[in-house]
């Protein structure tokens, strides 16, 4: 059974800082993912951050020649594109408590980030155009591996076994 979180707290990872990488207890399966879905991550933060800041220095350009639905459109993709890996994260920390929910959002956020990548080429074609966003599919592969049979067996497993192994 997926308990959602009901409050904020709840959603803020308890791993302290030294322990980000401690990850023996969890299948070897989701170890990749979850070292794979970091990086990648990271990567992604780290070169969406000045994309995001070059779109919203160039914004008045761009919606003088594209119109400002066009730009209000751009704007909320760039947005919607850094929350989603801000929030992408929060939740990859918190796979190590081996709670079934954030497996589920995880994988409902990365689809959904896939389909926003798809629309946003399709629909707003700009300079600032990332072309195939490799970062996404490597998402997706690491996700994928968090349904495999032993991820699945740990995110659903025995509480109480699983606390004597750790």
């Amino acid at each position: 059974m997926t308990i959602l979180p009901h409050t904020a707290s709840e959603l803020i990872p308890r791993s302290q800082l030294r322990n980000l990488f401690a990850v023996d207890h969890m299948p070897i399966p989701g170890r990749i993912a979850y070292l794979g879905l970091m990086a990648i991550s990271a990567m992604s933060l780290l070169f969406l951050m000045p994309n995001f800041l070059i779109y919203l220095a160039t914004a008045q350009s761009m919606v003088q020649l594209n119109g400002v639905v066009m730009g209000i459109v751009g704007l909320l993709a760039a947005m919607f594109t850094m929350a989603a890996i801000a929030l992408q994260i929060v939740l990859v920390l918190k796979l190590p408590e081996r709670l079934a929910w954030v497996r589920n959002m995880l994988s409902l956020l990365v689809f959904a980030t896939a389909i926003e990548a798809v629309l946003s080429d399709w629909m707003y074609p700009t300079v600032l155009h990332m072309g195939f966003r490799w970062d996404i599919l490597i998402s997706l592969i690491m996700v994928g591996m968090l349904w495999t049979s032993g991820a699945r067996q740990w995110f659903g497993g025995d509480s109480r076994r699983m606390r004597l192994v750790a």
